[in-house]
């Protein structure tokens, strides 16, 4: 999200906000799994669908955010 804010887009809107415990949660649990050989035994398959179920609806609504960004000649 900083990166955002960096170049000027505003992505704070409640939509994307929403899912940032969700996606914190996620990349820990990726870093911990790679970086500190952490076991993924508790995940399972389902868990993996939903995941990517809400980081397409993520990746959707912060998409809306910069489409619509006047930086971008979006919506003024």
């Amino acid at each position: 999200m900083k990166a955002f804010e960096r170049i000027g887009i505003d992505i704070s809107k409640p939509e994307v906000v929403a899912f940032k415990d969700y996606v914190v949660s996620i990349v820990e649990k990726r870093n911990k799994i790679v970086h500190h050989n952490d076991e993924a035994s508790d995940l399972s398959f389902n868990d993996i669908i939903d995941a990517i179920d809400q980081f397409r609806a993520y990746t959707q609504c912060v998409f809306n955010a910069v489409v619509a960004d006047p930086h971008l000649g979006g919506a003024t």
